[in-house]
């Protein structure tokens, strides 16, 4: 690695293939009532994926097979949009489309698998993200989004069989993360289960990182030993469901119900959060969200901005939000609140497009849109 990079980011990446669908974006939803925001991971059933990309896709067509053994088939024509998604992919593009000089450190898959050449095209199309393909992911990872008629479905389904090849995985981040600049802010972003050698890499050569945005497999399975990844980090960001569930886990209570923002500016500034040293950033989609700086006794409450456009798409506004945030604090040294609403407004420009990052806003599109609905920074309670 070279000083020509600012800054890493290390995360997850995925083909999101965007099929317009009304149909069958709500038979998915009928097979997985939740997985408009759960985002369930596709098991295999009796040796076949209920959702597979064959080797003719995207030139011919995609199989899923359903729960009733149905085999259903999408044309090309129905396929909108083939992007490079994923957290890690998100918040790169975004960090490139600002102007920051990136390296994105993934494992995409091996590159005889027919869908690398794709994932590898999006990532060097504008914005184009430098990024170095780790070893050890046996295939491409695909992410279904099927939309139409009111009906919306994410999928993600397994990136083929066979084991993650971790040690030569974890090698070649070391060689990596001891190699770059010692100033260089670091981004650890939905690092899921064969991921976390990454963070674990970044945390033993520098000690922490600077914005860290926990995998759903770190939250859903959550272990003591995860609280120290929340602790090394400068910048904690989740959602408030994700909130909700790390405060559970620590705290030994049952399952509690937020329903007023004056109980979530608690919870962020009481027992559990308050006492990890580091800001704390909980977005709530549409909503808005909630952050806690260090050293403050009090949370905040941020509005979100109007959507420039129809509704369309949410897919993504949470890696939106990190890229732009980490922008704006770490690489342009804006203050803490201008970051927070710079990041708040660049993730509305997105939902009127298809795909995690069909539509990214350039730096000056997001200054003016703050510039002219205003500040949305709520005090505490």
């Amino acid at each position: 690695m070279t000083d020509k990079y600012e800054t890493i980011v290390l995360g997850s990446c995925n083909l999101e293939i965007c099929i317009e669908d009304g149909s069958l974006a709500e038979k998915l939803l009928d097979l997985f009532p939740q997985g408009r925001k759960l985002y369930p991971i596709v098991e295999r059933e009796q040796g076949n994926y209920l959702v597979r990309a064959n080797n003719q896709f995207p030139n011919e067509k995609l199989q899923l097979l359903t729960e009733g053994k149905e085999v259903l088939e999408i044309s090309k024509s129905k396929v909108k949009n083939v992007l490079a998604a994923g957290g890690g992919a998100n918040a790169a593009k975004v960090i490139a489309k600002l102007g920051g000089k990136i390296l994105f450190v993934t494992s995409i898959g091996r590159e005889d698998d027919p869908n690398y050449q794709l994932m590898s095209t999006s990532l060097t199309e504008e914005p184009k993200v430098e990024f170095l393909n780790l070893t050890g992911r046996p295939a491409v990872g695909i992410t279904l989004n099927v939309y139409g008629e009111g009906h919306q479905s994410t999928l993600l389904i397994y990136g083929g069989d066979g084991a993650w090849e971790e040690e030569e995985f974890k090698k070649q981040a070391t060689q990596l993360i001891n190699s770059a600049p010692s100033g260089a802010p670091i981004m650890a972003i939905a690092l899921s289960q064969p991921y976390l050698p990454l963070l674990d890499v970044a945390l033993q050569a520098r000690g922490k990182v600077e914005h860290l945005c926990p995998s759903r497999f770190q939250i859903n399975t959550l272990k003591q030993e995860y609280e120290r990844y929340f602790l090394s980090t400068e910048i904690l960001q989740v959602n408030i469901g994700e909130l909700i569930d790390i405060y559970r886990y620590f705290s030994g209570l049952p399952e509690r119900k937020l329903t007023e923002d004056n109980q979530v500016l608690t919870l962020l500034s009481g027992e559990i959060f308050g006492r990890w040293l580091n800001h704390k950033i909980a977005t709530n989609s549409e909503k808005g969200g909630y952050f806690l700086q260090q050293g403050k006794r009090k949370a905040k409450r941020y509005l979100a901005y109007p959507v420039p456009g129809n509704f369309v798409d949410d897919t993504g506004c949470g890696d939106i939000f990190a890229g732009a945030f980490f922008w704006s604090y770490f690489l342009r040294k804006q203050t803490f609140e201008k970051s927070i609403e710079f990041a708040a407004a660049c993730a509305t420009f997105k939902i009127p497009s298809v795909g995690a990052t069909g539509r990214l806003a350039t730096r000056e599109e997001v200054e003016d849109w703050v510039e002219k609905h205003g500040p949305k920074i709520q005090s505490g309670g």
